[in-house]
């Protein structure tokens, strides 16, 4: 079979190169060690530029690489570590070209490389890669250790609902009322009863919802993807109500793209979606009592003022959304060695199918396996 490269010819009858055109000494090279190859220009020869085509294993293709004058007859191309990060042979072929860019000289081919072996201990005698100035070849940085695959992390996320005004809302399916914990509004016998056209006004903006402690389990099934599941629980910000009620848990799936795994901070895009319930809360709701005796003797009529209406004060109105959420967010993670990292996220949160948009804060810890 043929390897096929870019930009060299493998008719080597196109150009005839004399056996001492351009020479690479290095046979051997250490393992772990960066690897300078140096190739010699006879002096006749205008040479302007040499490329070295370069593969590890022969089931790789062959890869170029450019290389950079000396100024002492020589080019020199500086190869990536991973091809000395372990035993084996590289194999090489070399062309050189003038100013024209026609190949002028030539070591090797594709079909017949020259190689170089990479070993755990050079033999006796063997010539260590040199760089052009004479120094050694340098040890190859360690390469940065991959993040563990497996995280536990604990949260605490406060939300945050953005609600639109609205009327009757303690007799509103999507609400529930409660004052000084008895419902307001609803079916049950022992709830304040309100009157239809003055079940209470609910203003609009932004309404304090759910404090919810969530565990989760984070696998990267890639160096930047990870796939998890997040349990919680809602332990404040829920309707206090016997009728709706309110469902606390907090069931969740997750997709995270990470853009960075390997620094200190590592800032993430997350995509959640599951079951949960989030409920914003709107105080000081004013509503018509249906019975005198619920009503506050301070809003009732009086001689002086025989206009006024018995009211009822100080309600607590808690928009009930639907059970299932989506949520899209911005994050990061913030590193303390390999294996705990402290997690902020700041996250769009649409609850339906009865909706209001909100946002949501997380804080937490994460912890490798």
């Amino acid at each position: 079979m043929v390897t096929r490269h870019a930009g060299a010819s493998d008719d080597e009858t196109a150009k005839p190169a004399k056996a001492a055109e351009l020479v690479v000494r290095i046979t051997f090279a250490p393992v772990g060690f960066e690897l300078p190859l140096e190739v010699s220009v006879r002096e006749d020869l205008e040479v302007k530029r040499v490329r070295v085509f370069i593969r590890k294993g022969d089931t790789e293709l062959f890869r170029p690489f450019e290389s950079s004058a000396t100024g002492t007859g020589s080019y020199v191309a500086s190869l990536p570590c991973a091809l000395t990060d372990s035993p084996g042979e590289i194999e090489f072929f070399v062309r050189a070209y003038d100013a024209e860019g026609s190949e002028i000289a030539r070591l090797g081919s594709a079909t017949s490389p020259r190689k170089i072996a990479v070993v755990s201990q050079m033999p006796a005698g063997a010539e260590l890669p040199r760089k052009p100035s004479g120094v050694a070849a340098a040890r190859c940085a360690a390469p940065s250790p991959s993040p563990p695959s497996f995280w536990l992390g604990l949260d605490v996320e406060q939300a945050f609902l953005f609600v639109r005004p609205d009327d009757e809302v303690c007799l509103s399916d999507s609400w529930a009322c409660t004052r000084q914990g008895r419902d307001v509004g609803t079916r049950d016998a022992d709830s304040l009863k309100v009157s239809p056209g003055g079940a209470g006004r609910a203003r609009g903006g932004g309404a304090w919802s759910t404090t919810r402690a969530i565990g989760s389990f984070e696998w990267l099934v890639l160096p930047r993807l990870a796939l998890g599941g997040r349990v919680g629980y809602a332990f404040a910000g829920g309707n206090p109500t016997q009728l709706p009620g309110f469902w606390p848990f907090h069931l969740e799936a997750r997709v995270t793209w990470f853009f960075q795994t390997t620094a200190a901070f590592r800032p993430y895009v997350a995509l959640g979606g599951g079951m949960a319930q989030y409920d914003g809360l709107v105080r000081d709701v004013v509503a018509v009592p249906r019975d005198l005796a619920d009503a506050e003797a301070s809003t009732c009529p009086t001689p002086e003022d025989p206009e006024r209406q018995c009211l009822v004060t100080r309600i607590d109105a808690y928009r009930t959304t639907g059970r299932q959420f989506v949520t899209l967010g911005l994050g990061a993670w913030y590193a303390f060695g390999a294996s705990v990292a402290w997690n902020a996220q700041l996250k769009a949160l649409i609850p339906f199918p009865t909706w209001s948009p909100g946002v949501a804060l997380d804080l937490g810890v994460r912890i490798a396996l």
